[in-house]
């Protein structure tokens, strides 16, 4: 299989084919049904096993948000030996209260670099 075209960004080497995380966190952006049969779907087995069908075909990088959820699942996916790097996606409180602790936590957890939610800054400043 050929491999996937890289870019550096920030100094990461990343595939140009980033896998994402809504669906795992039951983001469908259509219906709360669709919503629901998500989060039904992705167990955090079926996450993982996502996680690593995407590292084999070549993909080395998620964006998924920075929650509870997400840090435990990546933990278990490093633990059991996945290297996909992560992206995040700190979402904070919809305001900038404790979001220098959120983004230590975001480190913590793993992730390789992050950005703030359109609808935190939107919140912020609109």
């Amino acid at each position: 299989m050929p491999s996937l075209p890289h870019v550096n960004f920030c100094g990461l080497d990343i595939t140009r084919l980033i896998i994402g995380g809504n669906p795992f966190s039951g983001f469908s952006h259509q219906s709360r049904e669709r919503d629901d049969e998500m989060l039904d779907y992705y167990t955090v087995a079926r996450i993982k096993e996502t996680l690593g069908r995407a590292e084999a075909a070549g993909i080395n990088t998620t964006i998924m948000r920075s929650d509870y959820h997400i840090h435990r699942l990546l933990r278990e996916y490093y633990n059991e030996g996945g290297k996909i790097q992560w992206i995040a996606q700190v979402c904070g409180n919809r305001s900038l209260d404790g979001f220098a602790g959120e983004v230590s936590r975001t480190a913590r957890a793993g992730a390789v670099a992050g950005y703030l939610h359109g609808g935190l800054l939107d919140g912020c400043y609109a």
